[in-house]
């Protein structure tokens, strides 16, 4: 037995009731929270994403032994020597060497000289470019800080121009702004005078490296140049008399 529906009796159709002020008012502040959070877990990946120098470098790290021909304090310190006597001098430092060196010996030796935050620290060399990066932890993310620059010679004596290409927290741009007056006092406490100016493709650092008197005060050693090639880095260091 088929029993039909009574068109003239239809089902009674219950009318949505309209969305009041604190209903938007929710929804709006779910959308709001849900675009928060969504906007932090792009910034988090975005920091956490390191550039691929510094993950090559940091892993070839363990595999850096210890080179008694290529020890970076015991070359610079050779070299130091050297600038002492009148003359022109020359001193070539490989990549590995520094890497070696910020690996092993700065925890060990200078476990102070870096916020406890700061960890890691590796360079990469090319031609006429450095890159430079290391681990920085905060309350929300750990990732990677790093420049590339270009260096080059400055037309004062004794002066270097650093042209910063990029900076950046992980993938993040940092803006130059927010560094240069800091940088420029870790400068001066290195007995360094750092000042910024305006250059064709962006800001530009002009490093002037003091003269370096010998202990008797009879000499200064004055920088040069300082070349970047592939994986090392060169430096010429001119010693002179004072009354030169």
């Amino acid at each position: 037995m088929v029993v039909q529906k009574n068109p003239a009796n239809p089902r009674p159709t219950r009318k949505k009731k309209p969305i009041g002020p604190l209903g938007w008012c929710v929804r709006g502040l779910l959308l709001i929270c849900a675009l928060g959070i969504f906007i932090l877990v792009v910034i988090r990946w975005k920091i956490t994403s390191p550039p691929k120098f510094y993950v090559e470098r940091l892993a070839n790290s363990e595999l850096l032994a210890a080179d008694p021909n290529d020890d970076l304090e015991a070359k610079m310190l050779d070299f130091r020597n050297q600038t002492r006597k009148v003359g022109t001098w020359q001193g070539t430092f490989t990549e590995d060497s520094v890497n070696r060196w910020f690996a092993i010996d700065l925890p060990k030796k200078f476990s102070s000289s870096l916020p406890p935050n700061v960890t890691n620290p590796r360079i990469a060399l090319s031609d006429g470019r450095c890159q430079f990066g290391i681990t920085a932890s905060t309350f929300f993310a750990t990732g990677v800080v790093w420049v590339d620059a270009r260096i080059e010679r400055a037309q004062e004596p004794n002066s270097f121009a650093v042209h910063v290409d990029e900076l950046r927290y992980g993938t993040l741009p940092i803006p130059l702004a927010y560094v240069e007056k800091p940088l420029v006092n870790a400068l001066s406490q290195q007995k360094i005078s750092g000042s910024w100016v305006d250059g064709p493709k962006g800001r530009v650092l002009i490093l002037n490296f003091p003269p370096v008197l010998s202990s008797s005060a009879k000499t200064f050693a004055a920088v040069e140049n300082m070349e970047f090639n592939a994986a090392q880095f060169r430096i010429v260091v001119t010693t002179r008399l004072r009354d030169q």
